[in-house]
C-alpha cells in the first residue's frame, strides 16, 4: 500500500470514486456513498470548517454526537484541515463534559443536537447537519507533519474524569501501515460492521484500516442484535469486530430467531474482555467459517501490537496473539517468568496525556508504556490476557485479580459470561462477589461457587454468586465494574 502522508488523507482520491465506501445504517433504512461521495462530504465540511469557523492548523475542534455519516465525514474533514480531532461521548454528564471542554481549549465544538452546545459563548459551535450545507468552492487539504497531534481520545471514565490520549498523525499511520501492509488487496476485498462508538479506539481502527485499502463498511448507529444480523444476511459482511457480551446477545437472538449461520463471515476478532470457552463455541456455530480470536489494544498503545507468529504456528484458542513484527513488549513485576505487567514499545504509541504531565510520567518510561493489563507467555511466545493490575484487590491477606476468578468460573458448563467484584467485608477486607451470564440450559449459583471453590484456591472462591441476563456495560463496550459494585452492596444490604 502507498504511504501514508497523514490520517485525514487515507483515502487515495485517484481510485476507486465509484466503489462503495460506507452502507449508512444509522438512520433506519440503507444508503450507500461511494468513495468520490465520502470524499466530497468531507472537502465540503472542511470548506466550512476553515471559512466559516475559522479553523486554522493545531486548532482542536470538539465532535459530540453518535455514529452517522456526518460524524465521520466531519471527523476526517478536520484532520485533513490540519486540525486535531476530539471525539466526545455524547453520554456523559454535564460537568464532566465542561471539564473536557476546559482541558481542551478548542476552537469549536461541532454537535449533534442544541442540547450539547457548549454554554460558553466564546466557543464557536455548529451542529452537523450544518457542516454539510452545499458550498460553492472546495478549500484543499493542509500538509501537516506526521509528528503532529491528529487526535485526543478520552479514556472510558469509569472512575472520575476522562484522561485526555494525545496522538500524533504518525502513531496512527504507521500502525495501519503494519496492520494493511501487504495486504492491502486482501482487505480492499472485505467488508466489515461499525457498531462500536466513533469516539472509541475500536471503531476509528476499523474506519481507518477499510478506508486505508479501500474496503468498505456497515455503519450501525448502536449495536442492535436485529439490525446487526440483517445486516450481515444483506451487505455481505465478512469481516466482524465486538466483544464477548455482544457476541452473546447475538448467539442468543440468532436462535430466538432461527437466523444464521452466517457462513461469509471469516474474520471475527473480540477486543476489552477475553472469550470464554462458552461464547466462543457458540460463536463459532453462528460463524461456522471464520476465524475467531480474541484481540487487544488500548487507546494509549493504539491498534495492531499483536498478530501473528513469524514461524506459522497457530494462534492457540483464546490467546491475544505474538508481538507484531513493529512492536516490542516486556512482561514485568510478575510472580512468575512469564506472567507479568506488559510494557509495550511501538510507533502507536501516544505521545502523553493532554494537561497531565504526572499520568503520562507514571505509565511512559523511556518510551515504554506500561499498560496496567497481566499477560501471561507460553512457550511459544503467544500472549494471553490474565486481569487488570488495576483490579487487583486482598482478601485475608492474599492478593485477588478478578480475571484470573473469572477464567476459572467459564470453565464451568454452562456459563457465558463472569465479571467478578469486591466487596467491602468487616472481617476480610474484601469479598470477591460474582455476577454470571448462564447458557441456555442454565446452572445454579450454587453449583457455580461449588465448582469454583473446588478448583481453585479457597480464597478466590466467590463469596456470593449472582446469575444475571447481561453484565451492564460502560459507553465504550467494557463490562462497568464499577455499576457492579453499587449492585452488589445493595443485593447484599451494604448500601
Amino acid at each position: 500500500m502507498r504511504v501514508l502522508p497523514n490520517l485525514g488523507e487515507l483515502i487515495d482520491c485517484t481510485k476507486d470514486r465509484q466503489k462503495v465506501a460506507v452502507i449508512d445504517r444509522t438512520r433506519g433504512g440503507k444508503c450507500e456513498l461511494t468513495y468520490a461521495e465520502l470524499l466530497s462530504a468531507i472537502a465540503t465540511v472542511r470548506t466550512h470548517l476553515i471559512d466559516d469557523l475559522h479553523i486554522s492548523p493545531g486548532d482542536r475542534v470538539v465532535l459530540i454526537g453518535g455514529n452517522s455519516v456526518a460524524f465521520l465525514a466531519t471527523y476526517f474533514a478536520v484532520l485533513s484541515a490540519g486540525a486535531v480531532a476530539v471525539p466526545v461521548n455524547p453520554a456523559l454528564g454535564a460537568d464532566i463534559q465542561r471539564t473536557i471542554l476546559a482541558q481542551v481549549s478548542p476552537g469549536a465544538v461541532i454537535v449533534e443536537a442544541d442540547a450539547h452546545r457548549p454554554a460558553r459563548t466564546d466557543i464557536r459551535s455548529a451542529l452537523f447537519s450544518e457542516m454539510l450545507a452545499p458550498v460553492t468552492k472546495s478549500v484543499p487539504p493542509v500538509v501537516v507533519s506526521g509528528e503532529d497531534v491528529a487526535l485526543i481520545l478520552f479514556t472510558s471514565g469509569s472512575t472520575g474524569v476522562p484522561k485526555g490520549v494525545v496522538i500524533t498523525h504518525n502513531s496512527q499511520t504507521r500502525s495501519i501501515e503494519g496492520i494493511v501492509g501487504n495486504s492491502a488487496e486482501q482487505y480492499a476485498g472485505l467488508s466489515c460492521i461499525v457498531a462500536a462508538p466513533l469516539f472509541h479506539m475500536n471503531a476509528l481502527t476499523y474506519v481507518h484500516v477499510t478506508l486505508a485499502a479501500h474496503g468498505r463498511f456497515v455503519l450501525l448507529r448502536k449495536f442492535d442484535e436485529s439490525l446487526f444480523m440483517t445486516s450481515l444476511a444483506q451487505d455481505g459482511v465478512s469481516v466482524i469486530s465486538g466483544i464477548p457480551t455482544m457476541l452473546a446477545r447475538l448467539s442468543a437472538a440468532a436462535r430466538a430467531q432461527g437466523r444464521g449461520p452466517f457462513e461469509q463471515v471469516v474474520s471475527v476478532s473480540v477486543g476489552s474482555a477475553p472469550l470464554s470457552p462458552q461464547v466462543l463455541e457458540e460463536a463459532e456455530v453462528l460463524f461456522p467459517n471464520a476465524e475467531i480470536q480474541n484481540a487487544y489494544g488500548t487507546t494509549e498503545i493504539g491498534p495492531g501490537p499483536f498478530g501473528e507468529h513469524p514461524a506459522g504456528l497457530k494462534r492457540p484458542r483464546l490467546s491475544i496473539g505474538y508481538p507484531a513484527a513493529n512492536t516490542r513488549i516486556r512482561l514485568v513485576g510478575g510472580d512468575a517468568k512469564n506472567q507479568g505487567v506488559l510494557e509495550v514499545y511501538g510507533p502507536g504509541l501516544m505521545r502523553e496525556y493532554l494537561n497531565n504531565p504526572e499520568a503520562t510520567r507514571s505509565r511512559m518510561n523511556a518510551g515504554w508504556y506500561n499498560t496496567g493489563d497481566i499477560l501471561r507467555r507460553d512457550e511459544n511466545g503467544f500472549l494471553f490476557f490474565v486481569g487488570r493490575n488495576d483490579d487487583m484487590f486482598v482478601c485475608n491477606g492474599e492478593n485477588i485479580y478478578p480475571g484470573e476468578v473469572e477464567g476459572l468460573l467459564e470453565q464451568f458448563a454452562g456459563v457465558l459470561q463472569s465479571a467478578v467484584v469486591p466487596v467491602e467485608d468487616h472481617q476480610r477486607g474484601h469479598m470477591p462477589v460474582a455476577f454470571v451470564v448462564v447458557q441456555h440450559g442454565g446452572a445454579e449459583a450454587a453449583d457455580i461457587k461449588d465448582f469454583a471453590l473446588k478448583n481453585g484456591p479457597a480464597y478466590r472462591h466467590p463469596r456470593h454468586v449472582f446469575i444475571v441476563d447481561a453484565l451492564p456495560l460502560t459507553a465504550v463496550n467494557k463490562v462497568d465494574r464499577q455499576a457492579l459494585i453499587r449492585d452488589a452492596r445493595i443485593r447484599l444490604g451494604l448500601a
